[in-house]
């Protein structure tokens, strides 16, 4: 049998670990609450993604300033090791 769920979130063990300690801080009587709004999300592929926070079109839909940064793949030790030195990381800050 195949048990298929599906979620609006990306499932991570740190996620999962934060929300046991708001469940857990909750029925000892705190308000604690979960935001999904800053949770790293990862895919581990060749090459691996990363995210967090907004991106840039969801950035500009909400018609906040921004720049985008672009840092280099050849300057990181891994992607040398790996011969992956033609990607880069955009950052928007």
């Amino acid at each position: 049998m195949l048990l298929v769920i599906v979620w609006g979130e990306v499932m991570l063990a740190h996620v999962a670990s934060l929300q046991g300690e708001i469940a857990a801080e909750n029925a000892l009587g705190e308000e604690s609450f979960y935001s999904g709004k800053t949770n790293p999300s990862c895919i581990y592929t060749n090459p691996e993604f990363a995210s967090v926070g907004l991106t840039e079109e969801m950035a500009r839909k909400k018609g906040i300033n921004y720049k985008v940064g672009k840092f280099p793949f050849k300057a990181n030790g891994k992607a040398i090791i790996r011969k992956n030195i033609k990607r880069y990381w955009v950052c928007i800050f």
